[in-house]
């Protein structure tokens, strides 16, 4: 069996890589400007899966395979924005030199960093299930699972170690390759 380009099984494994790419990265900058904060997980989470949710939503409606191929690369230049707008957060909120930045005063700001991503990794996954055929949902997600571990793996083993925008960029690379 040849995977084409438009291949839902091979568009859902590189969402799920990208997807944890992107997520592991944001959670990282966010409990990093929150200094370290478990708060900053638990909001950045809550903020995740709500924008997953919400481009689910929207991928019901709008969704088609064609724009699904593009969401990988989608996502990570806009976790690559997210990491960026999350390192202004200290100047945008303005935080003193040394001053940590509240949950409170930031709480929007990491909804603009982390939302868009979020959202885009969810359009993608109803198309591909209904691609799929009769059991498109599991096997969607199977798919999608099997992506995310291989990207995990990828982020803890090697490309962690570079920092976030090295990883952003080469994840980039990889799914718009």
């Amino acid at each position: 069996m040849q995977a084409r380009v438009d291949d839902p099984r091979l568009t859902a494994f590189f969402l799920g890589g990208a997807t944890v790419v992107a997520q592991a990265l944001l959670v990282r900058e966010a409990m990093a400007a929150l200094g370290g904060a478990e708060v900053a997980w638990g909001v950045v989470m809550a903020l995740w899966l709500a924008g997953m949710a919400g481009g689910a939503r929207l991928g019901i409606q709008f969704g088609s395979l064609r724009l699904a191929a593009w969401l990988p690369t989608i996502v990570l230049v806009l976790a690559g924005l997210g990491v960026v707008t999350l390192r202004l957060a200290p100047a945008v909120i303005g935080a003193a030199p040394g001053e940590a930045v509240t949950t409170g005063s930031a709480v929007w700001l990491w909804a603009l960093a982390i939302l868009p991503a979020a959202i885009a990794g969810g359009v993608a996954f109803p198309t591909l299930a209904l691609a799929l055929g009769a059991s498109g949902g599991g096997r969607a997600y199977g798919f999608e699972a099997l992506g995310a571990l291989v990207g995990g793996v990828l982020l803890s083993i090697g490309l962690v170690h570079i920092g976030a925008a090295g990883a952003a960029c080469l994840a980039l690379g990889g799914a718009a390759a």
